[in-house]
């Protein structure tokens, strides 16, 4: 069950819908104009070149690091259906999302290419033919067979539907494309590293995950305190979110007391056991 929430200026949006191969697309813009995002597109950069270098296994280790580290002071935000915005938690999708970007970011030509899948995605599901079987069901499973050709997602424990693309195999004796790659002299004993499971980390423990101000992670469900209509004289009442508005940058509120307010502003809402403003009057 997703929960809706407003996107804060510090959150990562994910905006592979409305994607396209022109700079000018909304996901590229996002991409370049809201601060979340350039944040992790500069932390992206910064890591991409050495990121290429390990081995499957250590990629996914740095990025569930990455991403740990990253969700502290960040939330990793997308959209469902409606166009609501609801916080992605699950670690799997958010490895695979940034293996995705730490891998573009190392290979111009991966990225265009990437990018190119992103936009037949978006004809399928908004241009106009996006009702037809073809575009509901075998482009888009093409699509995705061949990303996954290019990005391999990292191994996981969840049951994956086979895909109907299968590539051929080639024949024992059709000559090899590639040339086969040097022996290399095995280390001694004394020379191999330890396992990165037996070493030592010298990294702190990661801290608690902590919002920029008190109200910025607000959520559906959330139990709040509420500034009834919003005004100065208007005194503060417990209640429950029912639902926030992104468009608006507001909610629709639940009071204990049974009425209920929609599209009140993100600034008359706090969460229930935080501090009220010093010129609030006494919460009934």
């Amino acid at each position: 069950i997703h929960r809706s929430t407003i996107p804060f200026k510090t959150d990562i949006l994910f905006v592979r819908h409305y994607a396209s191969d022109y700079l000018a697309s909304y996901s590229r813009v996002i991409d370049f104009a809201h601060p979340g995002n350039k944040h992790w597109r500069k932390q992206v950069q910064s890591f991409a070149t050495g990121y290429s270098a390990l081995s499957p296994a250590l990629q996914k280790h740095f990025c569930k690091a990455l991403i740990d580290w990253t969700a502290t002071e960040r939330r990793f935000l997308k959209q469902d259906l409606y166009r609501f915005w609801f916080e992605v938690t699950d670690i799997e999708e958010l490895s695979n999302f940034c293996h995705r970007e730490l891998s573009m970011a190392s290979s111009p030509l991966l990225e265009a290419l990437v990018r190119q899948i992103d936009s037949l995605h978006s004809e399928t599901e908004f241009g106009p033919f996006r009702e037809t079987a073809i575009h509901s069901f075998t482009i888009p499973e093409y699509l995705d067979h061949w990303e996954n050709r290019l990005i391999p997602p990292f191994a996981t424990d969840k049951p994956v539907g086979a895909s109907r693309f299968v590539l051929k195999q080639v024949p024992k004796d059709r000559k090899a494309i590639f040339a086969p790659l040097p022996r290399v002299q095995a280390l001694s004993s004394s020379q191999r590293e330890k396992p990165v499971g037996s070493r030592k980390t010298a990294l702190p423990p990661r801290p608690e995950p902590m919002p920029p101000t008190p109200n910025a992670w607000l959520q559906e469900g959330d139990r709040v305190q509420a500034r009834f209509e919003c005004n100065d004289e208007g005194k503060w009442y417990f209640g429950e979110i029912a639902a926030a508005i992104p468009n608006e940058a507001s909610y629709d509120i639940n009071y204990d007391d049974g009425d209920q307010e929609f599209l009140l502003k993100q600034r008359c809402v706090l969460p229930a056991d935080a501090d009220l403003p010093m010129d609030a009057e006494d919460s009934e």
